[in-house]
């Protein structure tokens, strides 16, 4: 029985360097033609046993692999962006913080807190009592109660104890002012002190009896006219006083002026 010879691998490698030869001008004419070389070189490498070689690795150096070191797990933040905060300079933060506080209130109001706290403050000196912030609850019921003696509002006493309120909150203590004896002081003065209106409406009547009274009342005939203009004006325009005049203190601009009226 005779064995049939094995081709050896150097005769393969002559004939596939023949035909890789014979057909290398013709590849870039026919792609289909190197294709089915490609197939055909796999299929001999695969019944010759022989395995392709993957390119060797590269090797990376070790400083471009590390790309940024994790931080340790905390449950406090981070203090790199407040350790060394920029400073404003030339800038006094808190008086623009004293200004805003004081920009919040109207004029008015920061005048009736300053006469309430003044009239708080006289009332403590007369008793001989100890100015403290917060003040007791007792304190200022009494100071009510002296307020309704002497024949002062509710209203006033009201708003005297709203600026004992407002203080206690800028110094950031408790407000004793809602205390349930004070809330209760304050309306029961109410109902006792609470007095009809006795003022009359002004009428078109009661109008004209005013501006017939002003010749025998003004000074000399700009006044006279003056005062029938603003009485006038205010009665058939619903116009209040402060929309009218002006008052010390307040802004021209808040006042009804010759650029604000229209003739259509």
């Amino acid at each position: 029985m005779k064995r049939s010879k094995r081709p050896s691998t150097s005769s393969y490698a002559t004939k596939t360097k023949t035909r890789k030869t014979t057909t290398s001008s013709a590849r870039h004419d026919h792609p289909e033609t190197e294709r089915e070389e490609i197939e055909l070189a796999s299929e001999d490498s695969g019944h010759l046993g022989l395995t392709t070689m993957a390119d060797p690795p590269i090797a990376v150096p070790p400083s471009l692999l590390q790309v940024a070191t994790i931080p340790a797990v905390s449950t406090q933040c981070t203090s790199s962006a407040t350790e060394h905060p920029r400073p404003l300079l030339g800038v006094d933060l808190q008086s623009e913080v004293d200004r805003l506080l004081r920009a919040s209130l109207s004029t008015n109001t920061h005048k009736a807190h300053d006469t309430g706290l003044a009239s708080f403050t006289r009332f403590l000196g007369r008793y001989q009592l100890r100015e403290v912030w917060p003040p007791p609850v007792d304190n200022i019921v009494n100071f009510i109660a002296l307020l309704s003696i002497s024949g002062l509002s509710d209203a006033t006493a009201r708003a005297y104890t709203e600026a004992i309120s407002f203080k206690c909150k800028m110094l950031g203590l408790q407000d004793p002012t809602k205390n349930f004896i004070v809330v209760k002081v304050l309306e029961g003065m109410k109902r006792v002190k609470h007095r009809p209106d006795t003022r009359l409406p002004i009428t078109s009547n009661l109008l004209a009896q005013l501006i017939t009274a002003l010749p025998h009342i003004c000074s000399n005939s700009y006044e006279e006219k003056l005062f029938t203009s603003a009485y006038t004006l205010a009665f058939f325009g619903f116009l209040r006083v402060g929309e009218l005049a002006v008052s010390t203190g307040k802004a021209h601009n808040k006042v009804i002026a010759s650029s604000d009226i229209t003739v259509d």
